[in-house]
């Protein structure tokens, strides 16, 4: 067999791209740093830029620390999720909390019940019970254990759109212990490729759905849902991939080439303005001309806003 090759850059801290002369590193220069963070000049404006690599493990306190910073010291900022293997939905959920400031409605997953989804919904009732949730919780969750048992129990097997990770698909802006709101409210630009998955892609399509962000780059890949292998019988090598969720946005969106869809599966998510990378002039000048691009653009999307609220 040949040897296997790697997408440059795919699932590393680094961005794939050299980024301006004056950019001022903050974090990044270990490679067990969470981020990839830091600040540079533009046009007269001071451009914040966090390099999220991949959303395997919460690392919310570093996160909020770069925010906190960013807050007091740009003018706005650039949110890169470019060859992003994705990871953990919850985390990506999390994280988004901290870039919208106000309660917005996240991706909901459309499930094709089996027993295990019914299990696992019944336990996550009986959790909630044991621990004293909220009497609210508490019928969200009831909601939710009915409307599996109601697809498992149908003929096609599948619920409408449920959130993944709390009992309700509207999400509150994260805050600190004291209550205090800590997201980021100044101008986003968030930068995308055709190797931005799963995870990556749900946090995209988030910040967008809730108007957010400018997306700019190139789609997504499109693999907004899972898949499970069963064996086809009991004393059978065979196995029959099933596709057991598909993401479902906000607000159907109508694309080239596909019908109006709500889901992130095939479609992916498109830039608001598109700008491929993988150029050869990009390839031999480690993308000055991208990061040229997006500069000029992040510097128009700021100027083009409204103030923001400290």
């Amino acid at each position: 067999m040949p040897p296997r090759r790697n997408v440059a850059g795919f699932g590393f801290l680094a961005p794939v791209f050299k980024l301006p002369a004056n950019f001022k590193i903050r974090m990044g220069a270990s490679p067990f740093d969470s981020f990839y963070s830091g600040t540079f000049s533009a046009q007269g404006l001071n451009i914040g830029y966090i390099r999220i690599s991949d959303f395997l493990f919460d690392s919310s306190p570093d996160l909020e620390t770069e925010l906190a910073y960013m807050q007091g010291n740009t003018d706005g900022l650039i949110v890169d999720v470019m060859r992003n293997p994705g990871g953990d939905l919850c985390v990506a959920e999390n994280y988004a909390a901290h870039f919208i400031s106000t309660p917005f409605r996240t991706v909901g997953l459309e499930i094709r019940a089996t027993r295990s989804w019914v299990l696992g919904f019944e336990q996550a009732l009986q959790d909630a019970q044991d621990l004293g949730a909220p009497d609210d919780v508490i019928q969200q969750l009831q909601n939710l254990l009915q409307q599996v048992s109601d697809a498992y129990a149908s003929p096609s097997g599948r619920t409408p759109p449920l959130p993944v990770c709390s009992s309700s698909l509207q999400v509150d802006p994260a805050t600190d212990q004291d209550g205090n709101n800590i997201a980021y409210t100044k101008p986003i630009m968030l930068l995308t490729d055709e190797m931005t998955w799963s995870a990556a892609e749900f946090f995209a399509a988030v910040l967008q759905d809730n108007q957010r962000v400018m997306i700019f780059g190139a789609r997504t890949v499109g693999a907004g849902g899972n898949m499970n292998d069963y064996p086809v019988t009991t004393y059978s090598f065979a196995t029959a991939t099933v596709t057991e969720s598909l993401l479902s946005r906000k607000t159907p969106v109508q694309v080239d080439n596909f019908p109006t869809s709500p889901y992130i599966e095939n479609v992916g998510v498109r830039p608001d303005v598109v700008q491929e990378y993988m150029t050869v002039d990009n390839l031999t000048n480690r993308g000055a001309t991208f990061v040229q691009a997006f500069s000029d653009a992040v510097v128009k999307y700021i100027n083009s806003q409204p103030p923001s609220t400290p």
